[in-house]
């Protein structure tokens, strides 16, 4: 049961949907003992899985067909401050 509501509350948390929906469930399923640490691990998770699913999105570039943009891993990562002309590695 713990594991499926972690799943669960990563996929809420990649869907961008409300947490408070989602915690206070697991509150209500696990108690005030239990329910904190799931919530933690699950909403951990949701937040990796979106940040890594950015991160692919980035470096994938635009799907539509006649823009074939090449990014390198460092100008795909939020923040980064990579000067131009400089190229670490490139991605397809």
């Amino acid at each position: 049961m713990p594991a499926a509501f972690i799943l669960l509350w990563a996929l809420w948390s990649v869907l961008f949907l409300p947490g408070a929906i989602i915690g206070l469930a697991g509150g209500a399923l696990f108690g005030p003992l239990w329910g904190v640490p799931w919530n933690l691990t699950g909403a951990t998770l949701g937040a990796g899985l979106a940040v890594l699913a950015r991160l692919v999105r980035r470096l994938r570039g635009s799907s539509r067909p006649g823009i074939g943009r090449r990014r390198t891993i460092m100008s795909a990562l939020p923040g980064s401050a990579a000067p131009p002309g400089r190229v670490d590695m490139i991605v397809h």
